[in-house]
């Protein structure tokens, strides 16, 4: 069972405005909407002493917290998806906070109210405490969500802005993934004849001398020397795997190196027919 489950199902609750549906793209009429809510969703947030201006502005998740222990979104990404906890929370004076889901591409609008506890605020479900330098967004028992301050905006635009920025970006890089380069395709002249094709064949020529001297040495054998016998078995394996290449090169060979190939197959056939008388 995935690891943090719970925190994204609860997640979803809070983001329970948001399509389940992925779009590719935010659409410009679902920002005027959203927009429209923000107008009506307004609350005026009664002055007090405590000073909330650090909650104020976009965050974004840095981290999940699960029972008492801190994963990074890279720890994240090697046991889950990483993208069903990837939120912006965009805070204003106005009493307003605006969470966007990277999983649904979308957006809502909440209103907030100051906490009981100090340097707490606290929304549909979820409870915004400052920690440090981040913004710990509690969203049940098990845990919750570490965001770190990305900027000092308090629109909703913005969260469209990254998520249609970060869009464009994945698209460009699947582009780069898929396309592939034709392999380059080098003609080589027909009276050419490459070095590494020569090696092949002098290779071939320099084993058949080889094979023609042990033949000669397990003809003058009684049989009763077993080395030879293995000997023997390995050549035989050896003289199949060189005809093999030589007639995969054959394929591919200009015609000085066919023509030359021709000359040493010629002079091999010599040798051998010489080592049988």
């Amino acid at each position: 069972m995935k690891r943090f489950i719970i925190i994204a199902m609860l997640l979803s609750f809070i983001l329970s405005g948001c399509s389940k549906d992925k779009t590719a793209s935010v659409k410009k009429e679902e920002k005027q909407e959203t927009k429209e809510e923000i107008k009506q969703e307004t609350v005026i947030v009664e002055e007090t002493d405590d000073d909330l201006s650090f909650f104020y502005g976009a965050w974004r998740t840095d981290g999940v917290v699960y029972n008492g222990a801190e994963f990074t979104m890279d720890q994240v990404k090697a046991i889950d998806d990483p993208e069903q906890f990837d939120a912006i929370f965009v805070i204003n004076e106005d009493g307003n906070i605006h969470i966007g889901s990277f999983a649904y591409r979308q957006a809502e609008t909440q209103a907030w109210q100051e906490g009981d506890e100090p340097d707490c605020i606290i929304t549909q479900g979820a409870e915004l405490y400052k920690k440090d330098d981040r913004l710990l967004v509690n969203i049940g028992e098990d845990g919750g969500l570490l965001m770190q301050k990305i900027s000092d905006r308090q629109d909703i635009d913005i969260i469209y802005e990254i998520m249609d920025m970060e869009l464009e970006s994945e698209k460009e890089t699947v582009k780069e993934e898929t396309v592939e380069e034709e392999p380059a395709i080098a003609e080589t002249a027909d009276d050419v004849i490459r070095p590494e094709i020569k090696e092949a064949i002098d290779a071939y020529e320099d084993f058949v001398d080889e094979y023609i001297a042990f033949m000669k040495k397990y003809e003058e054998s009684d049989g009763s020397d077993f080395s030879i016998l293995l000997d023997y078995v390995t050549f035989m394996d050896k003289l199949q795997d060189y005809t093999d290449k030589m007639e995969a090169l054959e394929a591919d060979m200009t015609d000085a190196e066919y023509w030359y190939y021709i000359d040493v197959l010629n002079r091999c056939n010599e040798k051998m027919i010489k080592a049988l008388d």
